[in-house]
C-alpha cells in the first residue's frame, strides 16, 4: 500500500518476473517486467501493471474464549468449529458468536499493527458479555459492515478505518463508542447507521458516501476536509461534537437540510459552491466561530451559548440567530438575514443586508448595512454609511458618517446632532450624538437633551423645520460641542 492514500506508489523491477502470494494491494504501480503477478492476493485499487488473481472468501469464526487476533488456532471454518484455520483478510467475513467464548468476559486481544476483515458480527456472544481490547498503536481495517451486540466491552484503543468499496454497508453499535478515531475512506464505499454512532475522538470521512439514517452520531471533531468524490447525508440526525466541524464543500455532495448539528468552537466550510444547513448551535468556550471559506452557506437557524465571544465570518444567509447572553457577538463580512438577536453585546460589521436586529445590551452596526430594523435596548452605536428603516435606541447613542435614516430615529434622552441634513424627521433621543452627513428622511422628535451641530445657522433652521425638541437644545454652529 502506499504511504498516501489515493496516490500510487512504484514498485520498479528491470530483470525477472514478480511472483508474490497472500498479498493486499493498492495504490501500486508496477515498473519494469510487467505485469505483476499475485496469486491468491487481493486488489484494494488503483493499482496499475498487476496480474492480481483474487482468493476465495472465507467465513471465519472464532473459538477456544480468550486469545490474540493473530493466533490462528482461535479461527475455525465452522461455529464452534476447531483451529487453526486462517487469519482473517479483507474479504474474509468474522463471527464472534455463541460458541466464541467459554467465560463471561473472555477478551480478544487485536495485537497486530493492521488487522483486516470484511463484515464483522459479534452477535449471539451476548450472554457472556465479551471483551474486545487491543493498543492504540494497533489499528482495524473493516472492509464491509459490522455489528457489535449491546454486552460487548469495547476496549479496543487503536483507529478504526472502514474500507468498503461497495455501498449498502450498514454499521450497528448498539450505543458503544469507539475509543479513537473513526476514518471512513473506501473510494465507492457506502455506510448507513443503523443506530446512534459515537466515538470519543474524531470522525473523519475522506472517499464514499455517509449516510446517517436519522440516527445521532457524537464524536469530537467531524473532518471532511479531502477532495475527493463524497457524500454526506445527514437527513434529521442530530450530530453532538465536542470541539469542530470542518467541511470542504468542492466535490461534495451534502444534505443536511433538515437535521441539528451542534458544534464547540469552530464550525468551518470552505470551496465549492453552496451548502445548506438546518440548525446549527455552538456550545463551545471560551469562543466560538462559524467561518465560510469560498463558499455560501445557507443557515435556518444559529445559536451561540456558553462563548465568551462568537463570530461568523464570510458570506452567508442566514434566518436566525441568536447570541446567548454571554460575551460579545460579532458578524462580520457580507450576509443576508432575517434576524439576529444580540442577548449581550453585539456588532453588525460589514455589508450585510439585516431585515431586524435587537441588542439588549451595548450594540454597534458599522459599514455599509442595510437595516430595515434596529432596536438597540442600551447603548447604540451606528457608523460608515448605512442605510436603516428604523431605529430605536434606549440609552446612550453615538451616530457618525453618511448614514441614511429613512423613516424614524428614536433616541429616549438627550442627544448630540452634528453636521446632520434633514429633510423631515422623526426622532426621540435619549443621549444621542450624530456626526457626519446624516439623512433622515421624516420627521424630527426630541424628548431630552439634544446637541445639534451644523456649518451654518441656515442649515440649522432647515433641520429643525417639522421637529419637535422637548428638552433643552443647544444649536452649535462650526461643529463646536455644546455643554
Amino acid at each position: 500500500m502506499s504511504d498516501f492514500d489515493g496516490k500510487q506508489a512504484i514498485i520498479e523491477k528491470e530483470n525477472g518476473n514478480v511472483e508474490i502470494e497472500y498479498a493486499n494491494i493498492r495504490d501500486i504501480k508496477a515498473s519494469g517486467i510487467i505485469p505483476f503477478n499475485a496469486n491468491n492476493s487481493i486488489d484494494l485499487g488503483n493499482n496499475e501493471n498487476w496480474d492480481i488473481s483474487m482468493a476465495e472468501p472465507l467465513a471465519l469464526y472464532w473459538v477456544g474464549g480468550t486469545g490474540n487476533w493473530s493466533d490462528s488456532l482461535h479461527w475455525a471454518p465452522v461455529s464452534g468449529g476447531q483451529g487453526p484455520y486462517c487469519i482473517p483478510s479483507p474479504i474474509d467475513d468474522v463471527y464472534f458468536d455463541e460458541n466464541s467464548f467459554l467465560e463471561v468476559n473472555d477478551t480478544v486481544f487485536l495485537d497486530i499493527e493492521n488487522a483486516t476483515c470484511r463484515n464483522m458480527s459479534w452477535a449471539g456472544s451476548e450472554s457472556l458479555s465479551p471483551v474486545f481490547e487491543g493498543e492504540v498503536q494497533n489499528s482495524l481495517f473493516i472492509y464491509g459492515s459490522l455489528l457489535f451486540n449491546n454486552a460487548i466491552q469495547l476496549n479496543y484503543l487503536g483507529v478504526t478505518y472502514f474500507e468498503s468499496i461497495a455501498k449498502g454497508r450498514t454499521i450497528e453499535t448498539n450505543e458503544k463508542p469507539f475509543n479513537n478515531h473513526t476514518v471512513f475512506q473506501g473510494r465507492t464505499g457506502g455506510w448507513s447507521m443503523v443506530d446512534d454512532f459515537a466515538t470519543t475522538d474524531t470522525n473523519h470521512l475522506v472517499y464514499g458516501s455517509l449516510f446517517t439514517n436519522n440516527q445521532k452520531i457524537l464524536c469530537k471533531n467531524f473532518i471532511s476536509v479531502d477532495t475527493n468524490q463524497r457524500e454526506i447525508d445527514l437527513r434529521e440526525s442530530e450530530l453532538l461534537i465536542e470541539e469542530t466541524w470542518q467541511l470542504n464543500a468542492q466535490n461534495l455532495y451534502f444534505d443536511g437540510d433538515s437535521s441539528i448539528i451542534n458544534s464547540g468552537y469552530l464550525f468551518h466550510s470552505f470551496n465549492g459552491d453552496k451548502i445548506t444547513y438546518n440548525e446549527v448551535h455552538l456550545t463551545g468556550t471560551p469562543g466560538s466561530k462559524i467561518q465560510n471559506d469560498s463558499v455560501y452557506c445557507y443557515f435556518d437557524y444559529i445559536t451561540f451559548s456558553n462563548h465568551m465571544d462568537a463570530s461568523i465570518t464570510g458570506n452567508c444567509f442566514i434566518d436566525t440567530v441568536v447570541f446567548e447572553p454571554v460575551g460579545n457577538g460579532i458578524i462580520f463580512d457580507s450576509d443576508t438575514i432575517n434576524f439576529a438577536h444580540f442577548k449581550s453585546t453585539g456588532s453588525i460589521d460589514g455589508a450585510h443586508y439585516v431585515k431586524s436586529a435587537v441588542f439588549e445590551n451595548d450594540g454597534q452596526i458599522t459599514g455599509s448595512n442595510e437595516v430595515l430594523s434596529a432596536i438597540f435596548n442600551s447603548d447604540g452605536n451606528i457608523n460608515g454609511n448605512n442605510v436603516i428603516d428604523t431605529t430605536i435606541i434606549h440609552n446612550n447613542g453615538f451616530i457618525e458618517g453618511t448614514n441614511l435614516f429613512k423613516t424614524s430615529v428614536e433616541i429616549h434622552g438627550s442627544g448630540f446632532i452634528q453636521e446632520i441634513m434633514c429633510l423631515i424627521i422623526l426622532l426621540a433621543f435619549l443621549n444621542k450624538t450624530f456626526s457626519g452627513n446624516n439623512l433622515v428622511e421624516n420627521n424630527l422628535v426630541i424628548h431630552g437633551h439634544a446637541n445639534i451641530l451644523a456649518t451654518t445657522l441656515s442649515m440649522m433652521l432647515y433641520c429643525l423645520t417639522g421637529a419637535i425638541l422637548e428638552a433643552r437644545t443647544y444649536l452649535i454652529p462650526d461643529f463646536h460641542t455644546g455643554q
